[in-house]
């Protein structure tokens, strides 16, 4: 990535986009999609056609954005059904910008046409089908995955998202007890969130999408296009396993839909995904990942995300009490996952031959 951050208004980045990337000349309005908490995402229509345009604001980690990005294209050359990626005349795939004083970085992609998934409450637009074409689409990115952390030597661990960073919940404290959106953070509240289970000690990593989740993928044709992969990084397959699974199962505090949770992880194993078993720790991981949203909002409610408009409140409150499901929750989840992935995988090698199981009596997923 080369030059100096454009300074522009938010308004003005989808034509900025245009010029930059080669899009053509705007036909109309871009449409400004959303929510979106730290993005900003718009549809442009162009003489070349339609396309979406996302500017990434506050980046802190410039190196793993880009790692991220290769990833994409690793995936993309790959043939992996994903938006493709514009680049710029240099070829570049960021355009650096200052968005009132604020970093940022600006991207192009191909529009998908399609049905977008994870509308309604629980996901109710996902499909059995859909969960399990999408467990099978993570089994072959996280064999993508390990190839590519190993030719690229990429270090770019995850830091947030399905990873989690470590979260002082001490400096929240002398808000507790007060009147305002971090009231409902009391002792109770804090011990939970100082008690969360540590994180599984990983067998392997490999790159990951790191936002595996319906939201972020589009029916399109006969398969599913997935989307949003700026997270992107190395972590431990079976941690964004057990999260995808709970989020293509359209988890709600301890509650989820079993035959789509079952469907995604039979297919995760048909494809040869690497991940046999998954344990409670795993999908502990979830409640570690809820955390961070309680943290978004606590610091957007402390004035330290500028731009940023939440219901922290409700968000805090209904947050915690999905955590507490949850928790109660990982026994029954991890005995569903058991059931489902005790299947022998379909996977063939590059010669056609089947790919020995580790139980070749296992029935076929």
């Amino acid at each position: 990535m080369t030059g100096r951050p454009t300074t522009v208004g938010l308004p003005s980045i989808p034509r900025l986009a245009a010029d930059r990337f080669g899009l053509g000349t705007l036909t109309g309005p871009p449409t400004k999609l959303g929510p979106n908490y730290s993005n900003a995402i718009w549809r442009v229509d162009t003489t070349r056609g339609r396309f979406a345009v996302k500017c990434l604001l506050g980046v802190l980690d410039v190196a793993a954005l880009e790692a991220a990005v290769g990833f994409e294209q690793a995936a993309v050359h790959a043939g992996f059904p994903a938006a493709a990626p514009e680049s710029t005349p240099a070829d570049e795939l960021l355009v650096p910008v200052d968005v009132g004083g604020r970093a940022g970085f600006v991207r192009a992609h191909r529009w998908v046409d399609g049905a977008v998934l994870g509308e309604g409450p629980g996901h109710g637009s996902v499909r059995s089908a859909d969960a399990a074409a999408a467990g099978g689409y993570l089994a072959r990115l996280h064999h993508l995955g390990a190839e590519h952390a190993s030719a690229s030597g990429a270090p770019a661990r995850c830091s947030s998202g399905i990873a989690t960073r470590p979260i002082h919940w001490a400096r929240y404290r002398p808000h507790a007890g007060r009147s305002g959106p971090l009231a409902v953070l009391d002792d109770d509240a804090f011990a939970l969130l100082e008690s969360l289970p540590p994180p599984a000690a990983a067998a392997a990593e490999c790159f990951c999408h790191a936002d595996f989740k319906p939201e972020n993928a589009v029916r399109a044709g006969a398969g599913l296009v997935v989307l949003d992969w700026d997270q992107a990084c190395r972590a431990d397959p079976a941690v964004e396993l057990a999260i995808a699974a709970l989020r293509w199962a359209g988890v709600s505090g301890g509650a989820l839909h079993e035959p789509r949770f079952r469907a995604f992880l039979r297919g995760y194993r048909k494809d040869g995904g690497p991940v046999s078993a998954l344990t409670q720790r795993h999908f502990a991981a979830s409640a570690r990942l809820s955390a961070e949203w309680i943290d978004f909002n606590a610091r957007q409610a402390l004035g330290e995300l500028p731009g940023v408009v939440l219901d922290a409140a409700s968000n805090i409150a209904a947050t915690l009490a999905a955590i507490r499901a949850g928790l109660d929750a990982l026994p029954d989840w991890a005995a569903l996952a058991a059931e489902a992935l005790a299947c022998r995988s379909a996977r063939t090698a590059p010669d056609g031959d089947a790919v020995p199981g580790p139980d070749q009596t296992a029935r076929p997923c």
